[in-house]
């Protein structure tokens, strides 16, 4: 199920296989890359991480992506993370 619809906010961003800065690429997304949010987690780096998928030449693409690369668009809105609390 899809959180919320975001879309890149600079080119070379990384896509990684964890939500951890040193986590496996396994790919770069573009400037205007349309991403569907699965999933939220606070990453290693205490920052917010969402779980996206999109496609690359076709191709199906999943993985990791920071929260502040990205930006809502098409009127979603990316809800917070709930305490664990």
């Amino acid at each position: 199920r899809t959180l919320c619809t975001v879309a890149t906010t600079s080119n070379g961003i990384n896509v990684r296989s964890r939500p951890d800065p040193n986590s496996f690429r396994v790919s770069q997304a573009s400037f205007g890359t349309i991403m569907d949010v699965l999933q939220q987690e606070v990453g290693t780096d205490n920052r917010r991480w969402f779980r996206v998928e999109f496609m690359v030449d076709e191709i199906p693409v999943s993985g990791w992506i920071r929260s502040d690369y990205v930006q809502p668009i098409g009127g979603t809105v990316c809800p917070a993370i709930r305490s664990s609390q």
